[in-house]
């Protein structure tokens, strides 16, 4: 059994999708593909009925932490511009926009913009989360982190199970990566209440496991260890 750092794992599997769609295996593309920098949770979906799930499934999830949408031409310029500054190196290589919108939590010091990469023929090959915060000092945006797909599965099944006892204010404080001047790890993000942590292992198998789990305080407060979607269908 191989233990991966997540990012580097969603790295590489979107990275060998040319040659496995070389090799005539169209779903393990689809399926490898989501997760390199986002939602691994979708990629069970066949090309073609992953928008309207993934855009259901993207509305449950902001508003289990409270996030609103703001179209972006009535957002603050501040966060436009330091939203713009961390997409830079996404749309290089092919992300666009998801939503004009940012999704604004925490009494709109959180904001969460969602970037996608679109496939002519398979349609949404990943989503990606970035994640802002207002310095509470300078009254300005900041970009905290970005979230991977292996992460981003992670809060998404956290917020289900912890979104009953904890208020949407809340559940944001506990699952949402805050601003550091040391940089998060791709294994775990500190977070207003506590820190999540991540851990994907490859089987010889191929089946991938998804190990997290959200602290609070440094006690554990939920933890899980499902089987991952994204490859599925190898």
């Amino acid at each position: 059994m191989l233990h991966f750092d997540s990012r580097f794992l969603s790295f590489f599997l979107i990275l060998n999708a040319p040659y496995t769609f070389l090799m005539k295996r169209r779903s393990f593309l689809y399926n490898a593909s989501i997760g390199a920098f986002g939602f691994s949770w979708i990629s069970g979906l066949q090309p073609g009925s992953g928008s309207r799930s993934l855009r259901i499934s993207l509305d449950d999830f902001f508003k289990s932490i409270g996030a609103k949408a703001e179209h972006w031409l009535s957002i603050d310029p501040d966060l436009e511009t330091v939203c713009n500054t961390a997409a830079v190196a996404w749309k290089k290589t092919g992300y666009q926009p998801l939503f004009r919108k940012f999704f604004l939590c925490r009494n709109g010091q959180k904001a969460i913009f969602i970037l996608h990469l679109p496939h002519r023929e398979l349609g949404d090959l990943d989503v990606s989360a970035l994640v802002f915060e207002k310095n509470t000092e300078t009254k300005t945006w900041q970009f905290a982190a970005s979230l991977s797909g292996f992460q981003l599965e992670a809060l998404v099944s956290a917020a289900v199970s912890l979104k009953h006892e904890n208020s949407p204010e809340r559940l944001a404080g506990l699952l949402l990566p805050v601003f550091q001047q040391s940089r998060h790890t791709s294994a775990q993000f500190v977070t207003e209440l506590g820190a999540v942590s991540t851990k994907a292992t490859l089987s010889n198998d191929n089946t991938l496991q998804i190990g997290a789990t959200v602290f609070e305080n440094g006690h554990p407060v939920w933890t899980s260890e499902n089987v991952g979607r994204s490859l599925q269908a190898v």
